[in-house]
């Protein structure tokens, strides 16, 4: 049966007399809804004759006014009566929101054909199913453009992407090598570890070794916590009760770090250039890297370093030139569509530079203005009151986004009651959850190769997002797993739509 189909409901499952009354019902809720698309598509008509009618710039005001819905809901009533046109009998059998989706600007006429045909042969499409029709086109639509791209591009380029391809696979499969040979060693000496002790202890003694193993206070490998502990308590008990320890894997296992896997989310704790060789394409990269030596040197940050006249460093390394290559080169492998990356303004060219050299196409800085930003507490310069991020587009033909026109200038203060306040360069809910909204699209997996404390993997928990995150420090991965796992308890908090501000939309308050 085809993926496009609907399975009909078996009445034979339920009670004849209840098998009747579902019938009734079912009807009259079609009635309903049949209704409410004729009504929507008359009611774009109405606005259609209204905003001809009108003088430039009336009919919005008119509209909020005296209709109580914002101009862009009327422009999608009128763009669905538009498309409905002669066809209005056949398009009132489709439910509103299928209507709405089918009259975008942005779908295919293809799209709308099938669906034709489909009502034409008395056929139920529900919005489900129109989804559906439109993920197929946007894949094949991308993957026309990756055939075309290929097409155009000279022998000598098809032959450095080739390359390239093939040394980013030869690191993943050195990087599973490495790990595989760590396991083993690891694994032999718990094996010769649990025997020394089972052999050497006395009773009590290893009773109290095993509880203590067993406890998971001891301070664990940064990338491998639990790897060494669990199986050392494996073969202890395997020992005291005679039987052998179990040998040592003698494959790569995938993901050998530590990670925690979160609803629809999960979070590794290492390093990224040894997690990012083993992870296969996602949908988009938005990331905050480390900045550049200058912004990581001693200096006052805050009020407080003011009054206690210190400086203060961020505590971990700032970025390195490869380190910059090795992240461009392996976004640039496995977004299939946008890698944000923030940055000092400093640094956009670096990074320009970078994400060209990676194969990927640069598109140009975007600017995030905090109107909160602290003042230049030296008093000799002006501060500086906003940061920047590099676009680059990883995926086929020509770069998409869901901002249309508008500028990529993003104004949101850095402090509010969403803050964490755990990491000293937290970025603020809203801007990212701004960011997901202009950049990806419901069903995209986001990944994360900086996630510092977890705000990223909090937006897409609060969006419905899947998400990937990855975090070197023990400490910050803890908070983030603490954040994340928070907002998947509370759910999506709203549905995805094309262009909400995200400041508007409701939020839950920071773990």
């Amino acid at each position: 049966m085809s993926a496009l189909a609907i399975i009909p409901f078996d009445y034979g499952s339920v009670a004849p007399d209840l098998a009747g009354r579902l019938r009734k019902q079912a009807e009259r809720i079609r009635e309903r809804v049949t209704q409410q698309t004729k009504d929507m598509i008359e009611t774009g008509r109405d606005l259609a004759a209204v905003k001809e009618a009108t003088a430039h710039g009336t009919f919005a005001a008119w509209v909020e006014a005296e209709c109580g819905i914002t101009p862009r809901l009327a422009q999608m009533y009128m763009r669905a009566a538009e498309w409905s046109g002669e066809n209005a009998k056949l398009i009132s059998h489709l439910q509103p929101t299928a209507v709405l989706k089918l009259a975008s600007k942005s779908t295919p006429e293809e799209v709308r054909q099938t669906v034709e045909e489909r009502v034409s042969r008395g056929e139920s499409v529900a919005p489900r199913i129109v989804d559906e029709l439109l993920r197929d086109a946007r894949e094949k639509k991308k993957a026309d453009a990756v055939a075309a791209e290929e097409a155009a591009l000279s022998k000598r380029t098809r032959e450095s992407r080739r390359l390239r391809a093939e040394r980013i696979a030869r690191e993943r499969d050195e990087t599973h090598l490495r790990y595989e040979a760590k396991r083993r060693a690891s694994a032999e000496a718990c094996a010769e570890l649990a025997a020394l002790l089972v052999e050497h202890l006395p009773a009590n003694a290893l009773s109290r070794a095993r509880d203590i193993f067993d406890s998971g206070d001891i301070p664990q490998s940064q990338y491998e916590s639990g790897e060494r502990v669990v199986p050392l308590v494996r073969d202890m008990d395997a020992l005291r009760e005679g039987r052998p320890p179990l040998p040592a894997p003698s494959i790569w296992i995938p993901q050998p770090f530590r990670s925690e896997k979160i609803g629809n989310a999960i979070v590794f704790c290492g390093d990224c250039r040894d997690v990012l060789p083993t992870l296969y394409p996602v949908g988009h990269i938005l990331t905050d890297p480390p900045y550049e030596a200058r912004a990581h040197k001693k200096q006052i940050r805050t009020h407080a370093d003011v009054a206690s006249g210190r400086r203060s460093e961020l505590g971990f390394d700032a970025i390195t030139e490869p380190l910059r290559t090795f992240v461009t080169e392996h976004a640039a492998r496995l977004s299939k569509g946008w890698a944000l990356f923030f940055c000092q303004s400093e640094a956009v060219g670096r990074w320009q530079g970078a994400i060209e050299a990676s194969g990927a196409k640069y598109r140009g800085p975007a600017i995030w203005v905090k109107p909160d930003s602290s003042p230049q507490f030296t008093g000799d310069k002006p501060a500086v009151n906003f940061e920047t991020m590099a676009l680059a587009w990883c995926g086929g033909g020509r770069s998409v986004w869901n901002g249309g026109g508008k500028r990529g200038t993003y104004t949101f203060n850095t402090n509010g009651r969403m803050r964490d306040g755990r990491h000293p360069t937290e970025k603020p809910v809203p801007l990212l959850r701004q960011l997901l909204l202009d950049f990806t699209n419901p069903g995209d997996v986001i990944l994360d190769p900086f996630v510092g404390s977890g705000t990223t993997g909090v937006v897409a928990a609060s969006m419905g997002r899947p998400f990937i995150g990855i975090e070197r420090d023990p400490e910050f991965f803890r908070i983030a797993c603490e954040r994340i796992e928070t907002a998947h308890s509370q759910g999506p908090l709203f549905a995805d739509n094309d262009n909400r501000q995200a400041e508007l939309l409701p939020v839950a308050p920071a773990a």
